[in-house]
């Protein structure tokens, strides 16, 4: 018996939609294709190299978020729900906040409203490392090692 070794092409394209294009493209060429974005790739090698942290996605980060609020004795975020858009932007705001290593006190907000999210933010960090999870914002920390 022989060995025989299947290979497959990777595309790295910077969108989602590039990377249905590029498929769409070599479909026909190429039988074995596989086309990921940067931060899907980033993913995957994580996937494979860390087996102590868990990947967290987008909802579960959310419902953290939303569980720490719930938590805290600071009551300025208290009004969210859980369907609410805004948890969705302030994980976001969390991941640029680890992506850019960029403080919160170097955004012109008002006083409770800096101290509500420099609270979250902390208690946010402290649950994922508590828990062995990690972010997007951690990936991107990881993969430029």
């Amino acid at each position: 018996m022989s060995n025989r070794q299947i290979k497959q092409t990777l595309f790295i394209a910077p969108t989602s939609q590039r990377c249905n294009e590029i498929e769409k493209e070599y479909a026909t060429t190429h039988k074995f294709i596989k086309t990921l974005t940067l931060s899907q790739l980033q993913s995957e090698i994580f996937e494979i190299v860390d087996e102590q942290n868990l990947l967290l996605d987008l909802e579960v980060a959310v419902g953290i978020i939303y569980k720490l609020i719930n938590e805290s004795k600071n009551n300025y975020f208290k009004y969210l729900s859980l369907e609410s858009e805004s948890l969705h932007v302030i994980y976001d705001f969390f991941i640029k906040l680890g992506t850019n290593e960029v403080d919160i006190a170097q955004f012109q907000y008002k006083k409770a409203k800096e101290d509500a999210l420099k609270e979250l933010h902390v208690r946010y960090c402290e649950y994922k490392k508590e828990n062995n999870l990690v972010d997007r914002a951690d990936i991107l920390d990881f993969s430029l090692l």
